[in-house]
């Protein structure tokens, strides 16, 4: 509270003046807010907790989360290790095209490597499924399908495309791609040309998307149905060879899923059966690369830190 404003005359600052006086915007990031401070806290109690010596009677999650932080804390070692170890997720995945100047289509479909990225490594791509309480009743875990996140925060990024002057975000998307595929040996013109299709690949699915505005209510866009009928509806996906990569088991024809947007799912199976299966790979594994990046070297770190500064204008 800013109490030497007058209530009647600025409401707003009387109640919150003190926050800006006392809180500034870190150069490395777009904003500051209560939930952001006491994350700051919150982070640093942790980071005192994981830095505590191993005890012989933790558990084996702790143990795990210590050696995970004492790993990423591990700067010179991760520089040492260089990008090794993602080039070889990355094959044992089938490779990515962009780098790869003798990469083969796998004889694995599209959706066996979504699914993988997701049951491995919790990379949702194109499809966003989890197994979770049944928003109508509880007591129920149950598969649930939701439309994708896209690469960008926000989906009118992708829509003001088409817009006779395009903003700034696109060019920097693809540059952002670019760098990366180029620290990783890919020829810079190819992947250029390769990634201009993975954008246009990406404003197809914006578009085929849901606005958050037409998804506040959970209720009415929620739908179960069985995995027989999801393959009728959404002939366009094979299901099967997905949730067998996904769950990396077999499922029951009559085995219930909890679909909150159909017609993004619709769409979806359209746009994955009239696009290169090339491209759509590509921007696959992109994902995957993208989601990595703040853990890399510091090369890798700073292509980063360069599409973050045009984003959302953070300095440091």
């Amino acid at each position: 509270m800013d109490q030497a404003a007058d209530p009647c005359d600025d409401f707003f600052q009387y109640a919150c003046g003190t926050w800006n006086k006392k809180h500034f915007i870190p150069e490395d990031r777009s904003s500051i807010s209560t939930f952001e401070v006491m994350n700051d806290q919150l982070d640093l109690i942790l980071k005192d907790l994981l830095l505590e010596p191993i005890e012989d009677n933790e558990g084996e999650a702790t143990v795990k989360a210590k050696n995970f932080f004492t790993s990423c804390m591990n700067t010179s070692e991760i520089e040492l290790a260089g990008d090794g170890p993602l080039k070889e997720v990355i094959r044992s995945l089938g490779g990515w095209p962009v780098i790869d100047d003798d990469w083969q289509q796998p004889n694995v479909s599209i959706e066996t490597l979504i699914g993988r990225l997701r049951g491995r490594l919790n990379q949702g791509t194109l499809i966003e499924q989890w197994v979770g309480p049944d928003d109508k009743n509880s007591s129920v875990n149950v598969l649930q399908v939701d439309q994708m996140e896209l690469g960008l925060p926000d989906r009118e990024i992708f829509l003001s495309s088409k817009s006779s002057e395009p903003p700034q975000y696109l060019p920097a998307y693809l540059k952002f791609m670019t760098d990366v595929a180029e620290l990783m040996g890919a020829d810079r013109g190819k992947a250029t040309t390769e990634f201009e299709k993975v954008v246009e690949l990406e404003i197809r699915l914006a578009n085929a998307t849901v606005p958050e505005s037409e998804r506040h209510d959970t209720g009415s866009n929620y739908l179960q149905l069985t995995l027989h009928e999801l393959r009728q509806q959404v002939p366009g996906i094979n299901w099967d060879e997905y949730l067998a990569a996904f769950l990396e088991t077999q499922i029951s024809d009559d085995e219930p899923i909890v679909v909150y947007t159909m017609p993004f799912l619709k769409r979806l199976g359209e746009i994955m059966q009239t696009t290169d299966k090339r491209v759509l790979w590509n921007y696959a594994m992109w994902r995957m690369v993208m989601k990595v990046t703040p853990h890399m070297t510091q090369q890798y770190q700073s292509t980063r830190h360069e599409f973050q500064t045009v984003l959302v204008g953070v300095r440091t």
